[in-house]
């Protein structure tokens, strides 16, 4: 399992960085790595949340995948931190 920071790196590159990029093996890594991240009860970080949240939005991750995550976090819970920051990306997606 990668590093946090290796996770971050691939996060932060721009939307036009992560086509060229990303092979579709390497993006469905880091959501792996970010379920299983929340599975083993660690804290996700703002941007995996809005890594996961935007592809969701975007239809670039099916909904099973959203399923794992979603039971991981039922089953571990949230920070304050990590559920404050679920809105604001909504918000965002949708421009408003």
């Amino acid at each position: 399992m990668p590093q946090d920071t290796e996770i971050s790196n691939i996060l932060w590159l721009s939307v036009e960085d992560a086509m060229n990029k990303i092979t579709f093996e390497q993006e469905k890594k880091v959501l792996i790595d970010i379920i299983n991240k929340k599975r083993l009860g660690k804290i996700l970080s703002d941007e995996e949340i809005k890594y996961v949240i935007d592809n969701y939005l975007n239809g670039n991750i099916k909904d099973y995948q959203v399923s794992s995550l979603l039971m991981a976090i039922y089953l571990n819970g949230m920070t304050d931190e990590e559920a404050l920051n679920c809105p604001f990306r909504k918000s965002e997606v949708n421009g408003k």
